[in-house]
């Protein structure tokens, strides 16, 4: 059960630990009261009040299940959640301060190329006018450099810090677990012929999967004499019923 919760929270975007969180807002309900049903703005709004009436529905079912937990099932529960919320964390930390270190690379790469350039110049004996003309050419190129570095790290960071949080999941996150009974195979020792044969159209995990999820595709691979084949298959006998040939 507790397991079936933390994949239902997940789905659902609910944290039964948590108070309620509402998509809608006040101003939904202004809207609805004011607005015309035919606007974009009204639908919209609707369209959140809806959502947060089943997801009020879906998240007193979920509180419900969590109450009937043993009190350590309740404390394993939001351990597991939280440890997820800090690996993730911490996954997101590390590619921020990837980039940043990408970053300061080419802004020393620049600099060693200033100092590369400087070092030119000193042993071409540049004088007067040429060497400050010179100088000042490298010394405007590294200025640029730093600059561009320091406007696009900071553009970058915040852009990806808001793909992550946008990334983030309303409600908690737990890794979901796939239900189901249908599945497809294909035999590998008829793949190759298939594939020599049909160049235009080959059996690929892609395409496998593409036809996996139409009968129709299904029976044109049969027909191309491919050994894909779909089944139902419930509870333990799915895993015996797979062919360690299949992919």
């Amino acid at each position: 059960e507790l397991m079936d919760l933390m994949h239902d929270s997940t789905l659902a975007g609910q944290d039964p630990t948590k108070p309620f969180h509402r998509l809608s807002t006040s101003l939904d309900q202004k809207k609805i009261e004011t607005l015309a049903q035919t606007s974009s703005e009204y639908e919209a709004a609707k369209a959140r009040i809806d959502a947060d009436t089943v997801r009020r529905s879906e998240y007193a079912a979920l509180q419900k299940r969590f109450a009937a937990l043993p009190r350590a099932l309740q404390d394993m529960y939001v351990e597991v959640r939280d440890e997820y919320t800090r690996l993730a964390d911490a996954y997101e930390a590390t590619i921020l301060d990837n980039i940043e270190k990408a970053m300061r690379i080419n802004i020393r790469k620049a600099e060693r190329a200033h100092q590369d350039e400087l070092q030119r110049i000193d042993d071409e004996g540049m004088v007067g006018d040429e060497r400050r003309n010179a100088i000042d050419a490298a010394d405007r190129k590294l200025a640029l450099v730093k600059r561009r570095q320091g406007w696009g790290t900071k553009a970058r960071m915040a852009a990806l810090r808001a793909q992550f949080e946008s990334n983030r999941l309303q409600g908690p996150y737990f890794p979901l677990t796939r239900f189901g009974e249908f599945f497809a195979t294909v035999i590998l020792s008829d793949i190759a012929a298939f594939n020599t044969a049909n160049p235009d159209y080959p059996i690929t995990p892609h395409s496998v999967r593409t036809s996996a999820n139409s009968r129709q595709a299904m029976r044109e691979r049969s027909e191309f004499g491919a050994a894909l084949n779909a089944s139902v298959v419930s509870g333990a006998k799915l895993i015996a019923a797979i062919d360690a040939n299949c992919f």
